[in-house]
């Protein structure tokens, strides 16, 4: 079963020119199996918006927004406990800058993220059975815990167009800055069992220590890219992003690090004045994240 309920307003703060939007969504659904017990999950969030305008060319946007989120524990047939459940709740919040007459060519931003999950106390302290074939290896129950994970990041880019005869250069330059920081405690600690094809394999004492664990990583990038339009059927992009990402965990021996160089390039070409037909193609470079 699944219900869902959402309603979203929008519009001009009285006379002026700034905007507003506002939101909310609500959703529960109930899934029934013979061979379990039935499992209910709820889902709520809200959202806030804002667009002002305090010079014509300067414009400011704002956005809010917060979901909270209550659904079956993936472990708890493993455990035993056929209603135990999960909760997360996620607030967020990011604002951007944009100056410029028509098209922006400055523009800064910065957005933060707190996000939150907790199982139930009582699983965290069961013991259980599980099947290797069927429910995975047992060590995903180190990782069953509460957590709290805070990131952010801020940036300013500069995009000035260069026109040239038919050539049009639509230039980026930015550097940007981001960070995360996750907090786990109160760890999953009991003896588990394990099966294999249904034959008592295993049997796993998963014990924590007595503290929190705590991790956080600092990247640092910039970057220099150039979108290359000749006329209205040929684009040609290229850049490269430098980054620079160190992580660290408490209680660990040292941090680790390193540096990247990151290229992209693509090109675009319609085959046809109304642009029916195209041949593209791209490559980009990427680089893991630590959280």
């Amino acid at each position: 079963r699944w219900n869902r309920g959402s309603f979203t307003a929008s519009g001009p703060l009285g006379s002026s020119p700034h905007r507003m939007l506002v939101g909310a969504a609500y959703g529960a659904s109930t899934q029934i199996d013979r061979r379990r017990a039935p499992a209910d999950a709820r889902l709520a969030s809200a959202i806030v918006g804002l667009t002002l305008q305090p010079r014509p060319q300067d414009q400011v946007r704002w956005l809010g927004w917060v979901q909270r989120r209550d659904s079956p524990l993936d472990l708890r047939g493993v455990l035993g406990s056929a209603d135990a459940s999960q909760a997360f709740t996620t607030v967020h919040g990011q604002g951007v800058w944009e100056h410029g007459e028509g098209r922006p060519s400055l523009r800064a931003f910065a957005g933060v993220t707190r996000r939150t999950g907790s199982p139930d106390t009582a699983v965290l302290r069961a013991n259980g059975v599980l099947e290797r074939l069927l429910d995975g290896p047992p060590q995903q129950f180190t990782s069953l815990a509460q957590q709290t994970v805070l990131s952010w990041t801020t940036g300013v880019a500069v995009t000035p167009r260069v026109q040239r005869g038919m050539a049009t250069h639509d230039l980026h330059a930015g550097v940007d800055a981001a960070g995360a920081r996750a907090e786990s405690d109160r760890f999953y600690g009991g003896f588990v069992g394990e099966l294999v094809a249904g034959i008592p394999s295993r049997v796993w004492n998963v014990r924590q220590g007595a503290g929190s664990s705590s991790r956080s990583s600092l990247t640092l990038g910039a970057t220099l890219a150039d979108r290359l339009s000749l006329g209205s059927r040929v684009v040609v992009e290229a850049g490269l992003r430098a980054e620079a990402v160190t992580g660290s965990a408490a209680g660990s021996a040292q941090e680790v690090s390193w540096q990247s160089l990151l290229p992209h390039a693509s090109a675009q070409i319609r085959l046809s004045r109304r642009g029916g037909v195209s041949v593209f193609g791209g490559y980009t470079r990427l680089a893991d994240r630590l959280l």
